[in-house]
């Protein structure tokens, strides 16, 4: 199962290295919540690595190392579940977020802090509208 691809995002994006933003950012979340597979995690090694450490955007993981897709055979049992119903969540709330340049690669790294944490919220099951803990005063 594909759950998407830079070619379903080129016309609006223009390039193939825009397009490869928002589900790039999706798989290095995926990467760094445990949620590959072993398959990728052997065969993609290094471009995996150098997303961890933030030597390399988001977006050269899903190129280099996945041909352009996501598909189930990246994800083990607990991302592909997680993905199947939540990755339109995430579309939606990538768009919302960056609506007025949603295919931009620049700073790749500060959209997926900025999306991460909501993404991981529902990983966890909390709520988009709960405060986190430090700012439970506030």
């Amino acid at each position: 199962m594909i759950f998407d691809d830079i070619d379903h995002h080129l016309a609006l994006a223009g390039s193939i290295d825009l397009a490869a933003v928002p589900i790039g950012i999706y798989l290095a979340w995926c990467v760094n919540l445990g949620l590959v597979s072993e398959a990728l995690l052997k065969d993609a090694e290094q471009q995996i690595l150098r997303v961890r450490y933030r030597d390399a955007s988001p977006a050269d993981l899903l190129v280099s190392g996945c041909g352009g897709r996501i598909e189930s055979a990246h994800l083990n049992e607990r991302g592909l579940a997680f993905t199947k119903s939540n990755y339109q969540r995430y579309l939606t709330t990538y768009q919302r977020l960056f609506a007025s340049q949603p295919y931009s690669n620049e700073d790749s790294w500060g959209r997926y802090d900025r999306i991460a944490p909501i993404v991981t919220g529902w990983l966890l099951g909390r709520s988009e509208s709960r405060k986190p803990w430090w700012k439970f005063w506030s």
